[in-house]
């Protein structure tokens, strides 16, 4: 239980040091990471998931090239913020695992959502399409990506188990 907590707090660190610290704090990013792998009861499943953080990172690619997100640098900083999250999968978001596909839907579409738009009010993204169009986008997307990625988890679990 100890670690379920320290992991929902260290993402949200890794999360704000990603977001405002952008690409010249990535390497406390990076240290983050590894102590959350390296005090993680379950190391070898969190390192499984390494394919969900790419499979997002894709996602923000499209994103990026369909001119929904903006940004005025290259986001190298996006991929720990991405590793970081298939990490809580396994600890903190854990009990996404014991809830319907409806209701993960829901939880991403406001979770996923309300992410993007706290960096785009930090300034770490903007988007061009304006409040409500960005809504709309990313609502629809994550109320797809999080029950996938709920269920690749569990996949890639049992198939690295």
């Amino acid at each position: 239980m100890m670690f379920f907590w320290g992991q929902a707090i260290g993402f949200q660190a890794l999360w704000f040091n990603a977001v405002l610290g952008k690409n010249p704090w990535l390497l406390l990013g990076v240290a983050l990471l590894i102590t959350s792998v390296v005090f993680s009861p379950k190391r070898r499943d969190d390192l499984n998931l390494w394919p969900l953080a790419l499979i997002g990172l894709a996602g923000d690619a499209v994103l990026t090239a369909t001119g929904v997100f903006n940004f005025d640098h290259t986001p190298f900083w996006l991929a720990s913020i991405w590793l970081g999250f298939v990490f809580t999968l396994n600890h903190s978001l854990h009990w996404l695992q014991n809830i319907n596909v409806l209701a993960q839907a829901a939880i991403g579409a406001v979770a996923g959502t309300l992410s993007y738009l706290a960096g785009a009010r930090l300034g770490a993204v903007e988007l061009p399409y304006g409040l409500l169009a960005s809504v709309v986008v990313l609502s629809a997307y994550w109320s797809l990506l999080l029950p996938a990625m709920v269920f690749m988890r569990r996949r890639l679990v049992a198939a690295g188990g």
